[in-house]
């Protein structure tokens, strides 16, 4: 993507994607674009999951939207290369197992045939592996490994051809990694996210530094927030050894340890490794009396798929019992403590409900869904621990982009819902 000048403080940044919903211009951020950002000064706001909105920049990218012609083809070129054949090793951290439950109740799922039959049924782990390279290049803006100007094909996460070619061919300062030792990659591109951070890039750092066969293993990781080292210090990882990569360099790693679940291999899985993280976590938090046994989830702190009207269903919810908490505002244990307690738990697709993973079996749960997005990964955290769950999805604005689609819940199939959890 080009680049785009503030036409107010001509501030500089590179946007991985843009999107116009009515006078407001919203983008893509990859981490390196962030501090040019911050730095703009005239209303331009950062978000979370990488995205920022502004309405007086429209003007500077409407240009950009001129019909262009397609690049011509370069002959024989690949922007990455298959890990097989290029790692010296390769290690099964989870194993491929069948269908551990059997299916669910489907006239629970309010969802399209085909989805009801995706999220009613059980689809067992998948096979997760961890690979060892001796040598590859960190390309840590994206997370992603490289061999010959190639990125590892199972290093890739989140971003498009276009984004991985642009951090292939974009300059950046190579650092060094202390020698002799060997590199666990530790983060993604998504690592900023809750549910990333805790069902891909925690499983993968705990499954490398459980094993004995690594020589002098060193996390790679960002600079961290203080929620995320508060779950390494609730997995005992907090005192391993860290290397804190910047987003903004390259890493030339002799030695180099990387896990199939940075790349969501077993995210629309059930895995086992990841409940044992939670039921770790949990393990480290005293649950007090007095919390809450009903909890209307709201994402009311994220600017993506937004509910329009969540502030009614949850007053709606309220009257039913539910007290309304926004996960984010709280320390990781105090959330830990909030779903252990709970009994009953509503709310909208999205970050917080990785909590349902601290949930004890057979609370119920009610995942509301836009019709656009209709993601399981919930459902698998709800499937590996035998909660009681239900889903419903309503329509959304059907805008080209389903992450910054608004929509709207059916407040009077929303009670009949309620009315029907508590049942």
């Amino acid at each position: 993507m080009h680049p785009i000048v503030c036409p107010e403080c001509q501030a500089v940044f590179r946007p991985s994607a843009i999107f116009f919903s009515g006078a407001t211009l919203s983008w893509s951020l990859p981490p390196r674009a962030r501090a040019a950002v911050a730095a703009c000064r005239h209303g331009m706001a950062e978000h979370m999951e990488g995205l920022a909105a502004c309405a007086g920049a429209r003007p500077a990218v409407a240009a950009l939207f001129a019909p262009l012609p397609p690049p011509p083809p370069v002959p024989g070129e690949a922007l990455d290369v298959a890990i097989a054949g290029t790692a010296h090793a390769a290690h099964v951290v989870e194993p491929r197992r069948g269908m551990s439950a059997p299916a669910a109740d489907d006239s629970r799922l309010a969802l399209p045939p085909d989805a009801r039959e995706l999220f009613g049924h059980d689809p067992g782990c998948a096979e997760i592996l961890a690979y060892d390279f001796a040598g590859a290049e960190l390309l840590a803006a994206c997370g992603a490994l490289a061999r010959d100007g190639r990125i590892l094909a199972e290093t890739r996460y989140l971003l498009s051809d276009a984004d991985y070619r642009e951090e292939l061919s974009t300059h950046r300062p190579i650092a060094a990694f202390p020698a002799g030792k060997t590199a666990v990659l530790g983060f993604n591109f998504a690592h900023h996210n809750y549910f990333h951070w805790t069902m891909q890039c925690l499983p993968a750092m705990d499954a490398a530094l459980r094993r004995d066969d690594l020589r002098d293993p060193v996390l790679v990781l960002p600079p961290l927030t203080a929620w995320q080292e508060e779950t390494l210090a609730l997995l005992g990882l907090d005192a391993a050894p860290r290397f804190e990569a910047g987003l903004a360099c390259r890493y030339p790693l002799p030695a180099v340890r990387y896990s199939g679940f940075l790349n969501g291999s077993a995210s629309f899985f059930v895995s086992p490794v990841c409940m044992d993280i939670l039921d770790r976590m949990a393990a480290r938090v005293d649950q007090p009396s007095g919390t809450p046994e009903r909890l209307f989830v709201s994402r009311s702190d994220s600017a993506t798929r937004v509910m329009t009207n969540e502030a009614e269903a949850a007053r709606l919810a309220e009257t039913y019992g539910f007290t309304t908490i926004v996960p984010g505002a709280y320390r990781v244990a105090d959330q830990i403590r909030l779903f252990r307690g709970a009994r009953q738990v509503v709310g909208a697709h999205g970050a917080g409900l990785t909590n349902l993973g601290f949930c004890r079996p057979g609370t119920r749960v009610l995942e509301l869904f836009p019709e656009g997005y209709l993601n399981p990964v919930m459902n698998r955290i709800a499937w590996g621990r035998g909660l009681d769950y239900r889903a419903a999805c309503f329509p959304d604005d059907g805008g080209p982009v389903p992450q910054l689609r608004t929509w709207r819940v059916d407040l009077a199939r929303f009670e009949r819902d309620l009315r029907a959890l508590g049942n």
